[in-house]
């Protein structure tokens, strides 16, 4: 198994062979009522045509997804297997003209209907690309396609929406408010064409494909890594990419579909109603210093805080705000900081080499505490424990690949926990 960061996930290539987002629609049409006559009516196609667009999406997928009857189609077992995701795609497809709505003088019911314009594999990857890019040039030369052809995908996209999606600029397209909104539900579309090979793959017994993770910092000591390990064990064709930011970073791509499920934190679930999460483990905040410090080798009193320098978790964010009540709680002024960082790696080695006092997560530091390296203070800072999850965005339907490796956090979870 292989890892990596995303950090460069715009300039990533596109992953997998393009699937026809017309074939698909035929599949679904299919799929759904039972005949190739019946579809060939709704799409304003002939029979054969509907016929040929089954059959190439059949190859395009190397696997038979209908039992052809004289009284009409029936799935096959991996048809039937594929029929959730393909149906994922259908709608948040047909969402896209009610969702643009919200730009233009009309009411959701009088939106626009007919999808032509976005059943275009090569149309969708192109804005998708120039949404990320902002320059024609760039986009045109990623795809090999001149930039006439790149302008007029764009323009196809514009008189679907029937809005602007880019402003032109000395720097470029700039995403006008539909543009970044169509960008979010175009980019899952994109990502959920690429699970579809994994789909069946993992029907037929074998979890291949790529699992993306927003790791946040209190997963990236121990329980990450060590599901890392586990995984590529268990599944050898199975990809990970990971990538490290701010919560706020992660949520959007999240929502975007560039991450498969965030581990962290829970956050506020007032403010982010749109995740879903599970919990793995709980943990608290500790008082760390290094082996030997002053603090550890004379009899500790809460007193002697006042006079320390302190690494302290940045402000604004979760575990600043519970420190500073677990202080006041305590009766004891909040610490100034003399250093505020969530860096594990730079609190690591601003603590070995010091006599800085930080306040982390119990498990952020966990290796270098069995070490010895570093030790906690005999104090507790009460009412600090929360609960470290897996979030996922509410709706979406989880690749075989974010399964299996969700399991694999279980397990890995559970073990920490009690040992």
């Amino acid at each position: 198994m292989l890892t990596k960061k995303l950090s460069g996930e715009k300039n990533m290539p596109m992953e997998d062979e393009t699937i026809n987002l017309l074939q698909l629609r035929a599949f679904y049409l299919v799929a759904k009522g039972g005949t190739v006559s019946g579809a060939a009516g709704l799409l304003f196609r002939t029979q054969s045509a509907v016929t040929r667009a089954v059959r190439e999406f059949e190859k395009d997928l190397k696997v038979i997804l209908f039992e052809r009857h004289p009284t009409g189609m029936v799935l096959t077992s991996e048809g039937k297997h594929i029929l959730p995701r393909v149906e994922y795609i259908i709608e948040e497809l047909q969402l896209i003209p009610v969702l643009l709505t919200r730009f233009k003088s009309l009411s959701p019911a009088a939106s626009r209907t007919e999808l032509s314009w976005l059943f275009n594999t090569r149309r969708l990857q192109l804005f998708v690309s120039l949404h990320q890019q902002h320059y024609v040039q760039q986009v045109a030369k990623q795809f090999s396609l001149s930039q006439p052809a790149v302008s007029s995908a764009l323009r196809q996209l514009e008189e679907g929406a029937g809005l602007t999606l880019f402003e032109r600029t000395a720097f470029g397209l700039k995403p006008t408010a539909a543009g970044n909104a169509l960008a979010l539900v175009i980019q899952r579309v994109i990502n959920s064409l690429h699970h579809l090979r994994a789909d069946i793959a993992g029907h037929l017994g074998a979890v291949t494909g790529t699992v993306r993770i927003g790791a946040l910092p209190l997963s990236r000591s121990i329980l990450l890594p060590q599901a890392i390990i586990t995984a590529s064990q268990h599944y050898p064709d199975l990809y990970v990419a990971t990538s490290e930011s701010d919560f706020s970073t992660l949520h959007t791509a999240l929502c975007g579909g560039h991450l498969d499920f965030i581990i962290g934190a829970i956050r506020d679930e007032e403010t982010y109603n749109d995740l879903n999460s599970t919990v793995l483990f709980t943990q608290e905040l500790i008082m760390l210093v290094r082996r030997d410090h002053p603090l550890l080798t004379s009899d500790f009193s809460r007193q002697q805080l006042a006079h320390q320098q302190w690494i302290l978790p940045r402000p604004g964010t979760p575990s600043r705000r519970l420190m500073n009540e677990a202080f006041q709680a305590l009766g004891i002024p909040p610490p100034q900081p003399r250093l505020e960082s969530g860096d594990s790696m730079l609190v690591r080695g601003v603590l070995t080499a010091s006599d800085m006092v930080a306040v982390v997560s119990s498990h952020q530091l966990a290796v270098e505490m069995e070490r010895g390296d570093l030790q906690p203070l005999p104090l507790t800072l009460p009412h600090t424990r929360r609960k470290i999850a897996i979030l996922t965005r509410r709706g979406a339907l989880p690749s075989p690949s974010s399964l299996a490796f969700m399991a694999v956090l279980h397990e890995t979870a559970r073990f920490y926990q009690h040992s």
